[in-house]
């Protein structure tokens, strides 16, 4: 995947995609969170060591990642059913573990 490749993959997805469909507790399959999570790290690699990044594209990884974790952890209180890889190493842990990379800037 290239940067570019990349960088429109995480705007779908955080406009329109996983973060939108995660209200109605749909997280896509582990291979599409796969994807956004490897769109991630290919950001993380172009952008390491940067002063400055793109604001459009940081604002959409907070957006995926607030949206997600937000949208599980409430559908969890509510009793809601939520897909058993989603709270497993392939979920929401790498997910976070990706955007700590790019926000505090080292490898994930």
């Amino acid at each position: 995947m290239t940067p570019n490749e990349a960088q429109d993959l995480i705007l779908t997805e955080s406009r329109e995609g996983i973060a939108y469909s995660s209200r109605m507790g749909d997280y896509g399959t582990p291979e599409r969170f796969r994807q956004l999570i490897d769109a991630i790290h290919v950001l993380q690699k172009e952008w390491r060591g940067r002063a400055e990044v793109n604001r459009e594209l940081l604002a959409a990884l907070f957006v995926l990642g607030d949206q997600i974790n937000g949208n599980a952890y409430g559908a969890v209180a509510k009793g809601l059913n939520s897909p058993d890889w989603l709270w497993k190493e392939e979920g929401l842990a790498l997910l976070s573990e990706a955007l700590y990379g790019i926000f505090e800037d080292h490898e994930a």
